[in-house]
């Protein structure tokens, strides 16, 4: 099951690339939580970890959002740049 951007007219929309051998030979209510578990990454405040699989991506992640809000705050790897 892989995430991927579907267009529909003018705008994006998220969407589930699922193969055949997840839907084959699977209970439905082992379907419904694999499917489930994963429609809730859908949600904004948790979309970002279905992209970022590692702590790392993440914390690079907010360090740039704090670097948006307030340009003048120290983040580690910023030495010389401005």
């Amino acid at each position: 099951m892989q995430l991927a951007n579907a267009r529909e007219k003018d705008a994006l929309l998220p969407s589930f690339v699922v193969g055949a051998d997840l839907l084959q030979g699977r209970p439905e209510k082992e379907l419904a939580f694999v499917i489930a578990s994963k429609l809730c990454y859908l949600r904004p405040e948790h979309y970002l970890k279905l992209l970022l699989m590692t702590s790392s991506e993440l914390r690079s992640v907010f360090q740039a959002a704090l670097k948006l809000v307030n340009p003048n705050l120290p983040v580690k790897g910023d030495a010389g740049r401005r």
